[in-house]
């Protein structure tokens, strides 16, 4: 992610992380499909099998503690998770209480010189500014320590299917149904004419097929908005008219949010070019890299893999 918009994202990965339970901690692209896949535990398993148990490992761009929970599970206890987002380390401290948490950036966390065996990212250190992240990883890394990232690749299954949930999500926008159902129930609440309420009506009507249409295609915030707004117009007399309003001010601020995680995966995805200047990066950086390699789940392309080593 660039400078600009860092704030920003933070705030939508931080309103996403503040529902995640410690269960379903470092799930991240939840809805994606690939998070928790066995074959990329197995990547990660096979990284940190090899790391003497004292290993001290850096999870860099963390969410909550993808990487970490692999490292758990290989016996591994002296580890570090960094995210900019502090909801995303609560969440890791959670599940993992005996982990160290900063909350902080990929390209700025901080933390002491060479200070770990191992920095390793997974579908993270690429949000920040690359160049400066991979630059921070190197200044992290021990003598005869390691950098390994799985990172976001564009044309990839994941960022495919990014770009079509943030598609459906721009489009629920589009459809104005939010500020349209709080039109029509400010007029049906609050005495308007019978010809006001059929104006309302007529403009709400519209947009409520189209999100009928994409509630069947796609279902997820789609379907949860139609059938919340339907089931608070059919118990209307129940409810406060600010009430109503603030469902839907909180369903909008949803859409917004998931837009926003949405097109930083999206933006994430490295070209070959974009992920050569990574390695590039960690070679002036005085690190031995491993030329770029792919990993895929049975055919579909998912993330470049970024290696390097500092010299003992």
């Amino acid at each position: 992610m660039t400078d600009d918009n860092t704030g920003s994202n933070a705030q939508n990965w931080g309103n996403y992380w503040q529902g995640r339970a410690a269960s379903e901690a470092g799930a991240a692209l939840v809805g994606v499909g690939v998070e928790n896949d066995a074959q990329i535990a197995a990547f990660w398993d096979d990284v940190l099998n090899g790391l003497p148990k004292d290993a001290a490992v850096l999870d860099l761009a963390c969410g909550a503690g993808s990487v970490l929970r692999r490292a758990k599970a290989c016996g591994l206890s002296n580890l570090t998770g960094v995210d900019i987002s502090p909801d995303a380390i609560t969440t890791l401290k959670a599940a993992f209480p005996e982990v160290t948490g900063v909350a902080a950036p990929a390209d700025a966390t901080g933390l002491s010189d060479a200070s770990f065996d191992m920095v390793a990212s997974q579908f993270g250190f690429e949000y920040a500014d690359v160049s400066k992240a991979a630059t921070e990883a190197a200044r992290l890394i021990k003598p005869g320590g390691a950098f390994v990232a799985l990172a976001h690749i564009q044309t990839g299954a994941i960022e495919t299917e990014v770009a079509a949930q943030l598609s459906d999500a721009r489009a629920i926008t589009d459809t104005a149904f939010i500020p349209l159902a709080k039109a029509l129930f400010k007029v049906d609440m609050s005495g308007g004419s019978d010809a006001d309420f059929e104006a309302a009506l007529a403009r709400f009507s519209p947009a409520q097929e189209q999100l009928l249409t994409i509630a069947r295609r796609t279902g997820g915030l789609a379907e949860h908005l139609y059938r919340g707004t339907q089931t608070l117009y059919q118990g209307r007399i129940g409810y406060n008219l600010s009430d109503i309003n603030g469902w839907l001010d909180g369903m909008a601020a949803e859409i917004a949010a998931f837009t926003g995680r949405m097109d930083s995966m999206r933006q994430a995805a490295l070209s070959e070019s974009e992920a050569q200047s990574v390695l590039d990066i960690l070679t002036r950086s005085d690190m031995d890299v491993t030329p770029l390699d792919i990993l895929t789940l049975g055919t579909d392309k998912v993330a470049w893999i970024i290696r390097a080593k500092t010299p003992a």
